[in-house]
């Protein structure tokens, strides 16, 4: 059996099998590949830099990979007939700056082995993935990768290499555990591709993964949008129950009626008004409370989601979650709470009363504590002045 592909390689060996070869690779061992990538990018790098939590991916760039972090399976064939078993392992680097993939195939009977690794980047000026490969043979390539179709639930392709023997490959957003991967060859320019497989990668769930099944629930969602109207407030996001918190309160007196203020920061047409920004609010226990600070990107790079509304009372409260901001990568994975409440008073003013809680006791926290002291003073001040002071 000749292992020749996986998602995170772009399987280069691919062309070879098209015209009916043997796979590129084939030979290489566990020892050949301790040297060079494996060794230098990962066994090298420190303790906490590689991740299984997809929540850091959340307003990065590279959030469309959040739902494949983890342990998938293949078990297929080509269209030749050889049969296909790999193995990939998805992480998140440097706090969601990037993504990697290791991936481990089967030379017949053989023990598994590693036979590729991958780095996903985001080329900033493009706006496009890029995926760096390094193969056991000493082969390093680097391929373009975009969106397969319209929509937030658009899965990724890529196609390289040239006549007769150009690759394409796509793969399926995850859904329910398992995403389709598709190959195609094609021959000469404008003619019709063809398959060389269709296989089905499955989650690799295991009893000793304390937590992962919640892992994937959390995060199939980032990517692609949330469930139009309310969906469930997962509790475990959140600070635990009896864990030390901190709070910080931010007032500001205004002219405007309750009713103002509130229906400013409870609709979309709204938080329009007052940053000129996108949203997505659905003002209901479980809705969607979210600021889509840089709307031109895909959604889960668009900042505030996964955010919503905890608690509302019309004209008097708004409690919502809230995450921290993309650079804070720590903090990002949890959700703080945030409570408004509107206080008339018999002059006329309302009193605006923030308070922002739920923060951990750990380090990190200090940092995101004060940014948002800065933040929510500002969101204030400017809220005063959109409604006449």
């Amino acid at each position: 059996m000749t292992a020749c592909g996986t998602f995170s390689r772009a399987i280069a060996c691919a062309a070879v099998l098209a015209s009916g070869g043997i796979a590129v690779g084939q030979d290489a061992s566990p020892a050949s590949l301790a040297t060079g990538a494996e060794a230098g990018v990962v066994a090298g790098m420190p303790a906490g830099m590689r991740s299984t939590d997809a929540g850091l991916l959340k307003s990065k760039p590279l959030a469309m990979f959040a739902p494949y972090i983890g342990e998938w399976e293949v078990n297929s064939e080509w269209g030749s007939g050889q049969a296909l078993w790999a193995r990939n392992e998805y992480r998140v680097l440097m706090g969601g700056a990037y993504v990697d993939a290791k991936t481990w195939a089967k030379d017949g009977d053989g023990e598994p082995y590693l036979r590729y690794y991958t780095v996903f980047t985001w080329d900033t000026e493009k706006k496009q993935i890029v995926s760096h490969g390094f193969q056991g043979d000493g082969v390093a390539s680097v391929h373009e990768m975009g969106r397969a179709g319209e929509g937030a639930d658009a899965g990724l392709v890529a196609e390289w290499g040239e006549y007769p023997q150009r690759i394409r490959q796509q793969v399926d957003m995850p859904k329910a555990n398992r995403y389709r991967w598709r190959v195609w060859a094609i021959p000469a320019e404008g003619a019709d591709p063809m398959p060389m497989i269709d296989g089905q990668w499955e989650r690799v769930m295991s009893d000793s993964d304390a937590g992962k099944a919640d892992r994937v629930d959390h995060t199939e969602n980032v990517g692609v949008s949330p469930p139009d109207g309310p969906y469930p407030i997962d509790p475990s996001l959140f600070v635990p129950p009896g864990s030390p918190t901190t709070s910080f309160e931010v007032t500001e007196r205004m002219s405007a009626s309750p009713d103002l203020l509130f229906r400013m920061l409870t609709t979309e047409g709204g938080i329009k008004n007052l940053y000129g920004i996108e949203s997505r609010i659905d003002l209901a226990v479980g809705g969607p409370y979210e600021w889509y600070f840089l709307d031109e990107n895909p959604y889960g790079t668009k900042g505030g989601e996964g955010n919503q509304v905890l608690a509302f009372e019309q004209e008097r409260m708004l409690a919502v979650s809230w995450n921290a901001p993309p650079q804070q990568p720590e903090s990002r994975a949890k959700r703080t709470i945030v409570t408004i409440t509107f206080e008339p008073d018999s002059d006329g003013t309302t009193l605006v009363r923030l308070v922002h809680s739920g923060f951990g006791a750990e380090p990190h926290w200090r940092e995101t504590i004060e940014y948002f002291k800065v933040a929510w003073g500002s969101v204030l001040q400017n809220l005063k002045g959109k409604t006449g002071g």
